[in-house]
């Protein structure tokens, strides 16, 4: 397996990387992981309520917090200057801060990989994780009968989404159904495994601050 890991992650990320290879039943011999960082990600918001305004509305439930209510959600700031509100810009925080991963079955397009690479895997770690959010019990969305995980630290939030995405990469070489519930119990149960190890490969991780 190649493995490619940013030099700005946490110390403990190339162990729990290796915790979860030795710990998920998966041929990876062909397989590229690529584990990057998540972006600081900031929008712009302002509220409004006249119809015939040119931009697009974003829907009431999109946005949280100050920026709640209808109005437009956009990635730059000047792009809220043609709107007849006049009303207040906000910014708006949109920072990832869970890991999110995909897999690929084949490479998706031109990336430094080793010939004879089938599969590629993505995973993008956040920079922050904000006082509060952890421990929490994760649900993802599109495998909300997988039931929740519950994430304590940092590291097991990796543990899960990578331990997720290499069962794609073994529904992909034997020709089975995407399923993401499968993926989600296959991640959950080495997150399982790796938590009553005491997590192997990790440190503890820091929270409420960069990471």
């Amino acid at each position: 397996m190649d493995i490619t890991i940013a030099e700005t992650l946490p110390p403990w990320t190339a162990g729990v990387v290796d915790a979860v290879l030795s710990w998920a039943d998966v041929d990876v011999r062909d397989v590229a992981l690529r584990v990057k960082r998540h972006g600081i990600r900031r929008a712009w918001f302002t509220s409004c309520d006249d119809r015939r305004c040119p931009l697009v509305a974003t829907p009431p439930t999109y946005v949280e917090g100050p920026a709640a209510g209808r109005g437009h959600l956009y990635a730059r700031k000047r792009d809220l200057g043609v709107c007849r509100s006049a009303n207040p810009v906000v910014t708006v925080d949109r920072t990832r801060h869970w890991v999110t991963g995909r897999a690929y079955h084949g490479v998706p397009y031109p990336r430094a990989v080793p010939p004879g690479t089938r599969f590629v895997v993505t995973l993008k770690v956040p920079q922050v994780i904000p006082d509060g959010l952890l421990p929490a019990d994760r649900t993802y969305h599109r495998a909300k009968s997988a039931g929740a995980s519950r994430i304590e630290t940092p590291a097991d939030d990796l543990v899960l989404v990578l331990a997720h995405e290499l069962h794609h990469v073994d529904q992909f070489r034997h020709g089975l159904p995407r399923s993401e519930v499968d993926a989600e119990r296959a991640g959950q149960a080495v997150l399982r495994a790796w938590v009553a190890a005491r997590r192997p490969g990790a440190q503890p991780a820091a929270v409420g601050r960069a990471v």
